[in-house]
């Protein structure tokens, strides 16, 4: 099963994010998303590949299309649960990490809450 960090190329994960995915995986693979993102129909493409064959897919850069593509494709591949057999079952899971600590900066009269560099859980 392919292990796929989607990250656009702008971001870079923190170094407790990395420490995260080393202790569940061994090795993952990233899809570096352009910095002018895609279309959608280049999304469709990717969501075709990433759902060929099974894969853990880990959002790391918010890309709600692909989000929304992932998730309406699994639920019409998966087919219908028997029990414990399923007929056209493919195993997709889909991560994102999470942070619940911010960071308030400011810069003169405005202020700015950004995510923290620690707290962060793969979700």
């Amino acid at each position: 099963m392919k292990k796929c960090i989607v990250v656009i190329v702008q971001h870079a994960l923190f170094d407790q994010q990395m420490d995260i995915l080393g202790k569940k995986y061994d090795k993952v693979d990233y899809l570096r998303v352009p910095a002018a993102g895609w279309t959608l129909a280049q999304i469709n493409d990717v969501c075709d590949d990433l759902l060929k064959g099974g894969a853990d897919i880990i959002m790391a850069s918010p890309i709600p299309a692909l989000l929304m593509k992932l998730s309406k494709d699994i639920a019409y591949s998966v087919g219908v649960a028997d029990g414990d057999n399923c007929s056209n079952c493919i195993a997709v899971n889909v991560y994102t990490f999470h942070n619940d600590n911010r960071i308030k900066k400011q810069f003169g009269d405005k202020i700015v809450m950004t995510v923290a560099p620690d707290g962060w859980v793969l979700i």
